[in-house]
């Protein structure tokens, strides 16, 4: 992973941590915070500790092509099947640079995922708030750069 893109992943992370953290401290309520999460541009799922989805919000939904309601309740590894075989073992914080996002059209979308691994003041884990990144756009660019090279090298 390239430096900056660990960086602005943690930047990602750490801000979702903070912004936890000061809702908790403020004491909002569950629909308040349900509708941050509902209304921001980043894809979201919220996961619970048995791996279980329990909310998307509305670009994870346009993102994945699946309603809200077709997520909630799923596994998460039905979701992203290959990332949390890599990381399903750390206590903290993550990034991974690429992993796939299974559509509901069964193709599957190149994405990084920052996971924010949450816990209560006892350190008990409370679940995950994954945040998914499309990079097809990346992807296309790099391939036209290689395609470029060969040409050039030709």
């Amino acid at each position: 992973m390239q430096p900056a893109r660990i960086a602005e992943a943690f930047v990602d992370a750490e801000s979702v941590n903070m912004l936890a953290e000061e809702l908790t401290a403020r004491s909002v309520s569950k629909e308040y915070v349900g509708r941050m999460i509902q209304s921001m541009s980043d894809r979201i799922v919220i996961v619970d500790p048995q791996g279980v989805l329990k909310r998307a919000n509305a670009a994870m939904c346009r993102l994945s092509g699946f309603g809200a309601e077709d997520l909630e309740g799923q596994k998460v590894s039905d979701l992203f099947p290959d990332a949390f075989t890599v990381a399903n073992d750390e206590r903290g914080n993550f990034v991974l640079d690429e992993t796939v996002l299974l559509r509901s059209t069964g193709d599957s979308l190149p994405v990084s995922l920052s996971v924010l691994i949450l816990t209560n003041n006892l350190g008990e884990l409370l679940g995950l708030v994954c945040v998914a990144r499309d990079l097809t756009a990346r992807k296309r660019v790099e391939g036209e750069a290689r395609l470029q090279r060969v040409v050039e090298s030709s």
